[in-house]
This record gives C-alpha cells, sequence and structure tokens, in this order.
C-alpha cells in the first residue's frame, strides 16, 4: 500500500470545515480504521475466491501445479496484511483529534440543562471586605486568611462609610449594592489574596458570582479576571478605608469552598442506578443528566417492547423518576462537615 494514500487522507481531513466536524459519520479515526477494515475484507475475500477456484480446477485438472501458486498468494497476503497494520497504525496518531460527535458548532444551540450540563459553584473566587470578615475581628491579612470553619460574619461590608446590610436565610445580600458579593460562601474560605480598589461586574440570577474583576491600583493584565467588555450584572467599584484601629483594611479575593450543608453548589453526583422496569417488559431507550436540587443524577427513558422484540408503537415511553438523595446527602455532610459552622 502506498503512504501517500493515507497522507493524503490526513491532509484533507485536517483541511476539514470545523462545521463538518459534527455529525453521524464518526471521527477521521473512525474513518482511518473503517479503510482498514475494508482493505483486510479485500484482502480476505480475494484469497477465498482463489481458494474456491483451485478447488474447482483441481477438479478439473488434478495435475495443474497451481497448489504452490496458491501458497506463494497465501505467503504474500500474509505480508501485506502485516503491512497494512503497521502503516495504518503509524498514520493513526497523525490523523486530527478535534472532532466531537454531533456537537453543535453553533454556540447559540448550546443551552445549559438542555444540551448540556455541568457541575458549577464547587470552587468559586469570592470577593469580601477583610473588616469583620469573621466575627468582632477588625481587619485581617489576607495572605494569612484560611478559615477552615467557614465564614461567620453574619453582614456583608463593602466599605466602614457605608453601613452593613445582612445576608438572608440563602446567604443572599438584602442590598447588593452594600455587598461585595451576590452569594455567601457556605464552607471554607482559603487562598486569598489583598485588592485595594476593586472594579467588578456583580452577577445575580447565574450560577457565576463575577462576569469580570479587576483591582484598579494595580497592574491590569496581572489583577484582572475576565474579559471587561461589558456587564450583564451590576458594576461595582469599592475602596479601601479606616477601620477606625489607625489600620487600613484590604478587600481579599479568596476561593469559597462551597462544600457544607447549606452549600448551593451543583457538586455532587448521585451513584444510585437508573433502570427500566423490566418486570412490566420495558427497555432503556435513552439517557440523560439532569441536575435536581443541585445533585446530578443519570435519568433513562423507557419503553415497552412488543412480542417481536421492538418497541412497541403504541406504548408510551417515559422518564423514569429518579431516587432523590438530597436529604441523606445533607445528613451525610452534617457528621463529615462538622468542623464548618451552619
Amino acid at each position: 500500500m502506498e503512504s501517500k494514500l493515507l497522507d493524503n487522507m490526513i491532509k484533507s481531513t485536517k483541511n476539514f470545515n470545523e462545521k463538518e466536524l459534527c455529525g453521524t459519520q464518526g471521527s477521521p479515526q473512525e474513518m482511518i480504521y473503517n479503510f482498514y477494515i475494508i482493505c483486510l475484507t479485500l484482502e480476505l475475500l480475494t484469497m477465498t475466491t482463489m481458494m474456491n477456484g483451485n478447488i474447482v480446477y483441481k477438479i478439473i485438472d488434478p495435475d495443474n501445479g497451481f497448489a504452490n501458486e496458491l501458497n506463494d498468494h497465501i505467503l504474500q497476503s500474509k505480508i501485506r496484511t502485516t503491512e497494512y497494520s503497521s502503516k495504518f497504525l503509524s498514520k493513526l496518531e497523525k490523523f486530527p483529534k478535534n472532532y466531537r460527535n454531533c456537537d453543535p458548532f453553533d454556540k447559540d444551540k448550546h443551552i445549559r440543562n438542555v444540551t448540556y450540563t455541568e457541575m458549577s459553584g464547587l470552587y468559586q473566587r469570592v470577593l469580601f471586605y477583610s473588616y469583620n470578615i469573621l466575627k468582632d475581628t477588625g481587619c485581617i491579612t489576607c495572605d494569612k486568611a484560611n478559615f477552615t470553619e467557614g465564614i461567620d460574619a453574619k453582614k456583608c461590608y463593602s466599605e466602614l462609610e457605608k453601613p452593613p446590610t445582612p445576608w438572608d436565610e440563602k446567604g443572599v445580600p438584602k442590598d447588593l449594592e452594600k455587598c461585595t458579593t451576590p452569594r455567601n460562601c457556605a464552607g471554607t474560605v482559603s487562598r486569598c489574596r489583598a485588592l485595594k480598589n476593586p472594579e467588578f461586574c456583580t452577577l445575580t440570577n447565574n450560577i457565576r458570582r463575577y462576569q469580570w474583576l479587576r483591582d484598579l491600583d494595580a497592574n491590569i493584565d496581572e489583577n484582572q479576571f475576565g474579559h471587561r467588555d461589558f456587564c450583564d450584572g451590576l458594576t461595582q467599584t469599592f475602596k479601601v478605608g479606616s477601620s477606625g484601629y489607625s489600620s487600613t483594611c484590604p478587600y481579599c479575593f479568596c476561593t469559597c469552598g462551597d462544600e457544607s450543608p447549606n452549600s448551593t453548589a451543583v457538586n455532587t453526583v448521585s451513584l444510585m442506578p437508573s433502570l427500566s422496569d423490566v418486570a412490566k417488559n420495558r427497555v432503556v431507550i435513552g439517557a440523560k443528566i439532569i441536575v435536581q436540587k443541585n445533585i446530578l443524577y443519570l435519568q433513562v427513558r423507557e419503553a415497552k417492547i412488543d412480542k417481536n422484540y421492538k418497541i412497541a408503537k403504541d406504548g408510551p415511553d417515559r422518564w423514569v423518576k429518579i431516587n432523590d438523595i438530597f436529604n441523606d446527602v445533607k445528613e451525610s455532610r452534617l457528621k463529615s462537615n462538622c468542623d464548618i459552622k451552619l
């Protein structure tokens, strides 16, 4: 086999338009593998035909001497088969891997919890004003902050010149303009860094807390997070102030480990089986991942089969109800995370 053919196939796949990288035809790796199977099948078909012809020829002319020629053909076939394997394997790793089966190319076709879902909020950065971030502590040093017992502050402080705003029962500030975050951290707080003059875009009805954030009193390139092209929420700017203890309170930009029993993050996967009702002659015809009470579940769709082992057209298909494990998970966290304040 000429390697140029495989090289041309590699070249052609690299020139694919991105829109053509999705479909039911398979990836470039599948294409080359199927071509390999075709070559082996043709080789096998050729040898089978020659063997059958030799048997017929022996009946007609037993002394034709074709048996020796057939043995040579079998030997050559083995050599070619070995070469196929070697050349295909050497080229396979060079084929492009930027292929996703049936993945919509247009980003607008992706809809959260329709075409995809994801974990969210397990580890997010959150901005706190360091004054009274813990109960009756005054200012703290951000670089040394590591709150394994969670946040104990009952109110959200943004500036000393402004009165604080309390958190509601879901950890949302009563007055967003007086708070540095749209959602409190219901877990551990660690890996903090100090910011003097933060400007940020706060998101309210979103799995993320911020769209972008930067420190106006520092190098923008090194202290900007996210693309500051526009803001889908509320743009806020705060500055450090005097705490009354003749010291300056910085803002702490920390990592929130949202893993407490009161967590609002989607950070748990259910391993409970999702099965069709085989006792009622039902089989699985589909599956999807859903989020319910911040837990990821695998949910299957079932349908009835008829006597010919086909999906019954007159029988309704339905999504099987999942087993809710929310209360069990919360109870488990209450026991394992007893050091985190609720």
